[in-house]
């Protein structure tokens, strides 16, 4: 009972801290868009995110994109053609 009490308040001070912090994001992003209206408006979103999306080069020990595409289409089929 204690552990769960205990995570669950650590959630909530994470969550009021993410919220703060979306909250300074917006600001920023709106003072940077007013200052120069000549700028992307989902540039400045992705730069505000810092996060960066890997993509793998491997699938199922496939590494070259028509193996791999191969690879979704027979599994597809096989599950659209198994109902």
């Amino acid at each position: 009972m204690h552990k769960t009490k205990a995570r669950y308040h650590v959630a909530i001070r994470k969550t009021r801290k993410d919220e703060a912090n979306m909250k300074i994001n917006v600001l920023q992003l709106s003072a940077v868009l007013s200052e120069n209206r000549n700028r992307d408006f989902w540039q400045e979103v992705k730069r505000i995110r810092c996060r960066q999306s890997n993509i793998s080069s491997v699938v199922d020990g496939q590494s070259s994109a028509a193996d791999i595409a191969d690879i979704f289409a027979t599994t597809y089929r096989d599950f659209y053609t198994s109902v």
